[in-house]
């Protein structure tokens, strides 16, 4: 919705294009579960030589 309105910031000083940073916010999500996932199996790996 932030895209199609072109949602800028109250702010006369603020962001004039607010909606690109919300955009990245699922983008940032995305790579957190990657490196999470990256975690996990670097763990599962180090149990099964133990």
């Amino acid at each position: 919705m932030s895209f199609v309105q072109h949602e800028a910031s109250s702010d006369p000083g603020g962001l004039q294009y607010r909606w690109i940073v919300k955009s990245l916010m699922p983008f940032a999500f995305v790579l957190l579960v990657l490196q999470a996932l990256k975690e996990l199996v670097s763990d599962i790996e180090k149990w099964k030589s133990l």
